[in-house]
């Protein structure tokens, strides 16, 4: 007890994807013949496995679109330039609407890299409940996040109050299109 309080520290990780979620030294009193209980968390990352607009525009990924693909992306709030709902029937509109969409109207290209992750996790490339550390949100949670920005607002040019949440939303979705980070559902080795 003489040397109360006792600090107790986690070594740090050898796997570069492995990170502490807590801090790495607890301060913890002991009585005589006490016990003391301390808990570290930690997480690891793992890459997404979102493939990129170029990869859905391409003829490897339209190859992979079909009429439920695109039945699913008729059912967001998908943008066109001009803030007009973009509705898909054919994978040649896809991708079209993949190569041509800008910033200009933040909705515009969020709804692109939303585009991308809804035939990404469509086709199992990115697992839906893998945690984005991003958005702080579940990739299922993310995209529905992002659908609703679109249902707001589907024009948000410069000046617009709803264009910095929706380039967040697009940002995340953007890194994840390319591999990003995510914490996996089950823990790595």
């Amino acid at each position: 007890p003489a040397f109360n309080p006792f600090t107790v520290t986690e070594g740090t990780p050898n796997e570069l994807n492995w990170f502490h979620s807590t801090p790495v030294s607890q301060t913890v009193t002991v009585g005589p013949n006490d016990q003391a209980h301390v808990e570290f968390g930690n997480y690891c990352t793992v890459p997404s496995g979102g493939l990129t607009l170029g990869f859905w525009s391409n003829k490897n990924g339209q190859a992979l679109i079909n009429a439920n693909d695109l039945l699913a992306l008729r059912n967001l709030h998908l943008r066109n330039a001009d803030g007009s709902n973009f509705d898909p029937t054919t994978n040649a509109q896809v991708k079209s609407f993949l190569l041509g969409a800008n910033a200009t109207n933040m909705a515009n290209m969020l709804s692109a890299q939303l585009t991308a992750m809804k035939l990404n996790v469509l086709h199992g490339f990115v697992d839906p409940n893998a945690f984005d550390l991003c958005s702080n949100k579940t990739i299922a949670d993310l995209i529905t996040a992002a659908d609703n920005a679109l249902a707001a607002n589907g024009l948000t040019f410069s000046g617009s109050p709803d264009r910095a949440a929706q380039e967040s939303l697009k940002n995340c979705l953007d890194a994840l299109n390319n591999g990003g980070p995510v914490v996996p559902v089950t823990p790595c080795s």
